[in-house]
């Protein structure tokens, strides 16, 4: 009867070891587990904070390297508020030519495709007076301004000067130039 008892004593023992052994598996791997997610969380949040980062280097490089192409085109529009400057140089261009020149017409609209609403189109139309060398230098100058000018209408008029002897070209003009809203 004692062996049976001892038997059973020890039955018991190993029984409750198995209990403790396989609750303590239980917990075990439930840290692993939990470490695992915990790890797995980490490392996802590091991989986006790699991208990221790399994004904006990729950006910024974009920006440095298209930043003279942005100051060139920019330098081709004309400023928000510097209408009257770009009227005055016109005018400038025109006394540099020997032409005598008067604004008969100006005014804004849309741009056209591709300008993503931010630039806006001026029109202005100019009647010039003088001789046809110096209308075509003026047109030159016109042309090789630093602005976006394009030309949509140029005609050439030739009359006798008020002295009825000297021949006296007119110029009627209407460029279009891109405007900064």
């Amino acid at each position: 009867m004692k062996s049976t008892l001892t038997t059973r004593t020890l039955l018991s023992i190993v029984a409750l070891l198995s209990v403790a052994l396989t609750g303590g598996y239980y917990l075990l791997f439930q840290e692993i587990r939990e470490r695992a997610t915990h790890t797995s969380d980490m490392h996802n949040q590091i991989e986006e904070a790699v991208g990221r980062e790399g994004y904006l280097l990729s950006l910024k490089t974009t920006l440095a390297d298209v930043k003279n192409d942005v100051a060139f085109i920019n330098s081709r529009v004309i400023g928000k508020d510097a209408t009257v400057t770009f009227l005055d140089r016109v005018e400038g261009m025109a006394k540099i030519a020997g032409v005598t020149l008067a604004t008969d017409a100006l005014g804004v609209g849309a741009a056209g495709e591709g300008v993503d609403g931010f630039l806006e189109q001026i029109g202005v139309s100019f009647s010039a007076e003088g001789s046809y060398s110096s209308l075509r230098h003026f047109l030159s100058l016109l042309e090789n301004a630093p602005y976006s000018i394009t030309f949509s209408n140029v005609s050439f008029d030739r009359s006798l000067g008020k002295d009825g002897v000297k021949v006296v070209w007119h110029g009627s003009f209407k460029i279009n130039a891109l405007l900064r809203k």
